[in-house]
């Protein structure tokens, strides 16, 4: 079973009595977020083997925090879009297995609104992404259109960021959304390296 590593640390500036969590967490996660930016950036989309590590990728996390039934604002979408990332899964002849374990210790306490933060904000860049799926040549590829194809539902993700822009930055409830978007974060980039090969048995080397 694979747990989520420490995220690497960043040097932050003490939040003042003017910052909202919106801009806290914009800037304390800027660097983990920039890590997950390279890791999806560097995946060949227009591949097999690139997109299938994406949906993997996508099918894990976005599966844990279904099963967890985290998010608030999330929750729908992140059903829906681990259920699109299994169905071209198959599509790709990629059997993953979705072990009930795999993270579930680091994942079962994340705060809700870490989990909006994140999962909301990945969709702004939906369609870049499709952009670079659809270049490709490769009729399989091409057939996995379910979750690059997946709607965007904008007002989602201005209502969650009107909510953490009426909330203080400092406190306890503030730490605790941070360090929880940011644990999200590297839980998205290490999972990206899992082996997209490995086969629905019960020795599975996962990640």
């Amino acid at each position: 079973m694979t747990t989520l590593m420490t995220p690497r640390p960043q040097r932050r500036r003490w939040p003042s009595a003017h910052d909202s969590l919106r801009q806290r967490l914009k800037r304390d996660t800027s660097n983990l977020h920039m890590d997950l930016d390279r890791v999806v950036g560097a995946i060949d989309f227009a591949s097999k083997a690139g997109l299938t590590r994406f949906l993997v990728m996508q099918r894990i996390m976005l599966g844990m925090l279904g099963r967890h039934g985290l998010g608030d604002l999330a929750k729908g979408t992140i059903v829906e879009l681990a259920l699109r990332a299994k169905f071209d899964l198959h599509r790709l002849s990629a059997r993953i297995p979705f072990q009930p374990n795999l993270l579930s210790n680091d994942l079962a306490d994340l705060h809700s609104e870490a989990v909006d933060y994140v999962v909301l904000g990945s969709r702004i860049g939906a369609e870049h992404l499709k952009r670079r799926w659809k270049v490709s040549r490769d009729p399989e590829v091409q057939a996995a259109r379910s979750f690059l194809t997946a709607p965007t539902d904008t007002e989602l993700w201005r209502s969650c960021v009107r909510d953490l822009q009426g909330k203080a930055a400092q406190g306890a409830h503030a730490d605790r959304v941070v360090d929880d978007a940011r644990r999200l974060f590297s839980g998205f980039a290490q999972t990206a390296s899992c082996d997209p090969h490995y086969k629905e048995t019960g020795n599975d080397r996962s990640c």
